[in-house]
């Protein structure tokens, strides 16, 4: 998929809890809110493009199912990209749904 094939750009996965202390795959230091660590954040924000960021997404939304108690992250998710005006990708609708 390019970036031309996506509706729009895909909006980062925090959302804006930003307590690193959560075990998992990566080890500690994971948030309670999205599962990132502060090196996947700062990788997502380096990525250039679209695809690379809705690639990051997939990963990240397996790391949350692999660690569990994720739950809550759709709802804010989708909030956070009503109100930017953005696209909500369909595996991040999916989960909210």
């Amino acid at each position: 998929m390019t970036d031309d094939a996506l509706p729009g750009p895909v909006t980062g996965p925090c959302i804006d809890v930003c307590k690193y202390t959560r075990e998992g795959p990566e080890g500690s230091g994971h948030c309670i809110g999205c599962s990132m660590t502060e090196a996947q954040k700062s990788k997502f924000k380096a990525l250039d493009s679209n695809t690379e960021r809705l690639a990051f997404l997939t990963e990240l939304l397996a790391q949350q199912d692999e660690m569990g108690g994720f739950r809550h992250w759709p709802a804010p998710y989708a909030a956070k990209c009503e109100r930017k005006g953005a696209w909500l990708p369909d595996i991040a609708r999916d989960r909210a749904a």
